[in-house]
């Protein structure tokens, strides 16, 4: 081939190298917007269903007694007349002494 033709043929790959990654915005530029895009659009469907998990929670406290009840229980540590809470607490005398017990 003659040198016309060489510097015909670089020139041809440079300009499809060129338009392959060159420009305002390469290849790698697009696929990484689409990445993004794509986690985006995942962390938006997770927000949805937490908001709509979260409206029926708000929607079932303000009407559902139960539900009340067992919030107030759980939060709270509220008991019903006559009923007796206890809390466990880890590492308390109880447990060293049947912790020693079993040495």
């Amino acid at each position: 081939m003659s040198r016309v033709r060489w510097l015909a043929v670089v020139v041809l790959v440079c300009a499809g190298v060129f338009a392959w990654q060159g420009g305002a915005y390469s290849t790698a530029d697009y696929v990484a917007v689409n990445r993004a895009e794509r986690v985006a659009a995942a962390r938006v469907q997770s927000l949805t269903r937490e908001v709509d998990s979260l409206k029926r929670f708000r929607r079932l406290l303000e009407t559902d007694p139960a539900a009340q009840e067992r919030v107030a229980r759980e939060q709270w540590g509220w008991v019903r007349p006559g009923e007796m809470s206890f809390i466990v607490v880890p590492g308390s005398v109880a447990d060293s002494a049947r912790a020693a017990g079993s040495r």
